[in-house]
């Protein structure tokens, strides 16, 4: 397989961890979570940067999480033979039009990881998926942690 497509592979696969439901952040959905934030902080689009390790608008508790999933980028590209500073910046946007805070009425997300390289080459994923603001009241918390 060709290194580009091992990239688009590596970067396929981290957006639909990222969108499943077993990503949770503090035992709720991560893509609520993200939701609720986007909400709270009044904000359509929230950033996640998979390089440093860091989110905009920024929040504690997603911290855990992210160094995860950098780490798990990282593992598939050592993976896969490429070397780790191949990237200069791999990012995942959540974006929303329109912040609705009615907990009954789903709402879409539109995500995608963008990646670009030490020679300015981005590759680009995208996904769309639905959700409620995170309610615990209503959701069962999970008891998964970032090894299982």
């Amino acid at each position: 397989m060709s290194r580009k497509s091992n990239i688009k592979n590596i970067l396929n696969g981290i957006l639909n961890s990222f969108i499943s439901r077993n990503n949770d952040v503090n035992g709720y959905w991560g893509i609520g979570k993200i939701y609720t934030l986007m909400i709270n902080k009044k904000v359509n689009e929230v950033e996640i940067d998979l390089i440093n390790k860091n989110i905009s608008p920024k929040e504690e508790e997603f911290y855990y999480r992210i160094s995860c999933y950098s780490q798990i980028l990282f593992d598939k590209l050592k993976g896969k033979d490429v070397d780790g500073n191949f990237f200069k910046s791999v990012k995942i946007i959540a974006s929303c039009n329109n912040l609705n805070v009615d907990k009954r009425l789903l709402n879409t997300i539109y995500l995608k990881i963008i990646a670009i390289d030490v020679n300015n080459k981005e590759y680009t994923i995208q996904n769309v998926v639905s959700c409620r603001k995170y309610d615990p009241k209503s959701e069962l918390k999970s008891t998964r942690t970032c090894e299982n």
